[in-house]
């Protein structure tokens, strides 16, 4: 689960923060197949956004390792709307007993559109209240933070 949605509270991703992971941590008790990844977003005004969710296995000493053969990238349109994403994964994922780390971070934007300064622009994400993690690069171990954007992983 997500956690509980903390009223009227957001989380902000801006055009800076490209390649900056945020997600949560899960413990996953017997296998576990997964169908579907959902989160939302309230507001994009990020020229050509697409998104990168990743599903890593916490190794030892929290080091990470991406268990993804196919990248699930999803592209996020610029909307005024609160827009709800349910991903299907192209591959077959199937978490064994174990933790691992679920993150969204951004990819890929357009800088500078047709000379315009991307300062300002941002993707918006209710908040929930369940710790998460943050991590700067993929070299950075995962920082811990109180809140989290509510990816969710659905499945049998």
């Amino acid at each position: 689960g997500s956690g509980s949605r903390i009223a009227g509270g957001i989380g902000i991703i801006s055009a800076e923060s490209i390649g900056k992971e945020i997600g949560s941590v899960i413990t996953v008790k017997r296998d576990f197949k997964v169908n579907s990844i959902d989160f939302t977003i309230l507001k994009n005004s990020l020229e050509n956004c697409k998104g990168d969710l990743r599903i890593y296995s916490i190794l030892p000493e929290d080091n990470l390792d991406c268990i993804l053969q196919m990248p699930i990238i999803q592209s996020i349109p610029i909307s005024e709307e609160k827009s709800r994403y349910n991903i299907i994964p192209q591959e077959e994922i199937q978490l064994q007993p174990g933790r691992y780390y679920i993150s969204f971070s951004i990819n890929e934007i357009d800088t500078n559109i047709n000379g315009k300064d991307t300062t300002g622009k941002e993707i918006v994400f209710p908040l929930y209240m369940k710790k998460s993690f943050v991590r700067k690069s993929n070299s950075s171990k995962l920082e811990k933070i109180g809140f989290n954007i509510g990816i969710t992983l659905k499945g049998i």
